[in-house]
C-alpha cells in the first residue's frame, strides 16, 4: 500500500516516534514524514508510505498554518514551555488592540535567527546538540514569509494567534518577537498545526484509530496538484530508466508522470521550453 496519511500528532511524541508506529502497524520500513513537528507540538503530520516516500520533497514546501499560545512576562531557553525560565519581567500595560497592531506587523516578509534547539545542520552536527552541550553558535538570519495572522484570544498574560507561513518559519521566534514589540518577554505553551498547503487537521486521524488497510490519499491523490502525463505502456521502462520527454501544455515547472495502467513511474522537471527532465523517480 503506497500513499499519504494525515496523523493528528499528539503532544510528546516525536514525528520520528509517530513514524515508528505507522511501520509496525503498516508493518513496512519504508515509512517517512515531512514538516517536521517538535516534541511538545501537536496537529497536522504528513506520513509517507512505501512509494509515497519518494514524494514526500515535493510536499515540502507547502505553507502551513499554526494556532499559537503565547504565555507574556517569562522567557525560557527554548522559546517553549519545556525549557528553563531565563528571564520574568513584568507585564506593561496591554489592549488587545495593542496586540492587534503588533501582529500585523509581522505581515510579509521577516527575518529569523533560526533558535538553538533547531535541527539546521552547522559543521556537521546539529543545532540542537550544540544546545545541549551548552554551546551557542553564531546563526545567519533567515527570510521567511507570514501570509495570514490574526488574534484569536488575549487575555492577562496570554495571546492566541493563529499564522500561516512559508517553509523554515519558526513560530517559536515569531512568538518571541511579538512579545519583545509589546515590551516583554515571552514562551510559547503550545502549539498546533492545522493546515499544510492542501492538507487539512479535519482529515486527520489519531494513531489509534490507524489500521494497516488505512491511508488518506493515494499516490494520484497526493499529486494532484501537479499537471499529470499518461504514457504508453511501452514507454515505462524508457521512463524509469530517465529518458528526456517533450510535454507539450504544461504550465509548471513539474509534471507526474504515471503509465496508461496507473502505475506511478516518475516526477520530471522542465529543462527548457517543452523538454522534461527526470527530477525523481516513484516506481
Amino acid at each position: 500500500m503506497d500513499g499519504l496519511i494525515l496523523i493528528n500528532k499528539d503532544r510528546d511524541w516525536t514525528s520520528r516516534d509517530v513514524c515508528n508506529v505507522v511501520q509496525k502497524i503498516h508493518g513496512t520500513k519504508k515509512v517517512g514524514h515531512t514538516g517536521t513537528l517538535d516534541p511538545f507540538a501537536e496537529g497536522l503530520l504528513l506520513v509517507t508510505i512505501n512509494k509515497a516516500n519518494k514524494i514526500g520533497q515535493f510536499l515540502d514546501d507547502f505553507t502551513k498554518t499554526y494556532v499559537a499560545t503565547l504565555k507574556l512576562g517569562v522567557k525560557t531557553n527554548t522559546g517553549d514551555l519545556t525549557g528553563e525560565v531565563i528571564e520574568t519581567i513584568e507585564i506593561p500595560n496591554i489592549k488587545k488592540e495593542d496586540v492587534e497592531k503588533v501582529i500585523k506587523t509581522f505581515l510579509g516578509d521577516i527575518e529569523q535567527i533560526p533558535p538553538m534547539t533547531s535541527a539546521i545542520h552547522y559543521k556537521g552536527r546539529k543545532l540542537y546538540e550544540y544546545f545541549y552541550e551548552g554551546v551557542e553558535v553564531e546563526r545567519p538570519s533567515r527570510k521567511v514569509h507570514i501570509y495570514s495572522i490574526n488574534l484569536l484570544d488575549f487575555k492577562d498574560d496570554t495571546i492566541v494567534f493563529e499564522v500561516e507561513v512559508s517553509k523554515g518559519t519558526y513560530i517559536r521566534i515569531l512568538g518571541e518577537d511579538i512579545a519583545t514589540k509589546l515590551n516583554t518577554v515571552g514562551h510559547l505553551t503550545r502549539l498546533i498545526r492545522t493546515k499544510i498547503g492542501p492538507y487539512d487537521i479535519k482529515n486527520s486521524i489519531n494513531l489509534k484509530e490507524l489500521t494497516n488497510q488505512f491511508i488518506t490519499y493515494t499516490i494520484d491523490e497526493t499529486l494532484s496538484f501537479l499537471d499529470t502525463f499518461v504514457v504508453e505502456e511501452k514507454m515505462t521502462k524508457k521512463v524509469k530508466d530517465g529518458l528526456s520527454l517533450t510535454i507539450p501544455n504544461i504550465k509548471g515547472e513539474l509534471v507526474y508522470i504515471k503509465s496508461e495502467n496507473d502505475e506511478p513511474l516518475a516526477i520530471y522537471k522542465r529543462k527548457e521550453n517543452d523538454l522534461f527532465v527526470c527530477k525523481r523517480g516513484i516506481w
